[in-house]
């Protein structure tokens, strides 16, 4: 027994620095590991109850002060239950118009190594902890998507710039990438079976480490505040952002959407709620929601068959015997 928990436990911390680190949603996506001001309002919390947790997301929507424009930002996790992703296809196709993430492959740019492995361990991360993926349950296609973000090339060459990489621990991770994946795929269970009691058990613990960790901001801020953390959220925080915000100028002068949604990683929401308080004079918060896109805890019971439960409902009724209706009756 002791051997199997051993690689496990050996390979949290990476497994945790791999969803909170900034990655890249196509090529470069951020769970939500960027830099978040104690100030500004929360996009992602955890929150305990006595059988089930959750790891959850908000969304919140902004009205113009002559309620003539809503602008919501939807904070999304890029690995989640797969409801939680149907219920934000819900929150969408309320919008005219959806602004999302999504980092564009510049020509003659190749693919980096390091975020090719990154994405496969956090796919495979998400296989482990029965997560589904972003990219796959929630996809971007059609006349009411439209891109808004940096190019590769832009990216690069500000990280380039200030000397940092996107990615801390970018050749640790090369070493043990291999590692981290063999003890990911020791949650997955059997194709077309649910994870045994063991597995379920290590799941459900791995997922509440990440979410408690996930869902405290000030921890986060704590510990990438200093040295290149700062550095490195100007960029995959501030500048992808900034480009945003110039999209959704372009999208205003145009005239057409009223009801416009930022669909972002968690981790960009606070910059964005800054820009658009700016942006706007008299902007306020007309609605807030919070999405579960963790649920950690014992598996909701199965639900009876249609048939079954009728029947199991249907009681004989008992004999009565029929007695004279004393009241007075009017002739008709």
């Amino acid at each position: 027994m002791s051997s199997r928990r051993s690689p496990l436990a050996l390979a949290l911390p990476l497994v945790l620095a791999l969803v909170a680190a900034p990655l890249a949603a196509q090529s470069v996506s951020d769970a939500v590991g960027a830099v978040l001001d104690r100030d500004r309002p929360d996009f992602l919390r955890f929150t305990k109850g006595e059988r089930v947790s959750a790891l959850e997301t908000c969304v919140r929507t902004y009205a113009t002060e002559d309620d003539e424009i809503q602008i919501s930002l939807v904070a999304a996790v890029h690995v989640a239950d797969a409801d939680y992703y149907a219920g934000l296809k819900k929150v969408l196709a309320e919008s005219d118009l959806v602004l999302f993430e999504g980092v564009r492959m510049d020509e003659g740019d190749e693919e980096d190594e390091i975020l090719t492995l990154v994405d496969r361990l956090q796919r495979q991360m998400g296989r482990a902890l029965g997560l589904s993926h972003q990219r796959e349950a929630l996809p971007t296609t059609g006349e009411r998507f439209r891109r808004a973000d940096l190019g590769s090339a832009a990216i690069k060459a500000e990280l380039a710039k200030r000397e940092i990489e996107l990615i801390p621990g970018a050749g640790v991770l090369k070493i043990l990438g291999p590692f981290v994946g063999s003890a990911l795929k020791m949650l997955e269970p059997e194709e077309g079976e649910e994870p045994s009691p063991f597995k379920q058990k290590v799941r459900d613990r791995l997922k509440l480490s990440l979410a408690k960790a996930l869902g405290d901001g000030d921890a986060l801020y704590d510990a990438l505040k200093t040295g290149d953390g700062r550095l490195r959220d100007e960029v995959i925080v501030g500048l992808r952002n900034a480009a945003a915000m110039k999209e959704l100028d372009v999208v205003l002068k145009e005239g057409k959407a009223k009801r416009i949604a930022i669909l972002y990683g968690a981790a960009h929401m606070p910059d964005f709620d800054e820009r658009l308080r700016a942006r706007f004079s008299g902007l306020r918060v007309s609605s807030e929601s919070w999405r579960r896109a963790w649920r950690i805890g014992p598996p909701e019971p199965a639900a009876k068959p249609k048939a079954a439960k009728d029947a199991a409902e249907e009681k004989p009724a008992a004999p009565t015997e029929k007695k004279p209706d004393p009241s007075p009756r009017k002739k008709l």
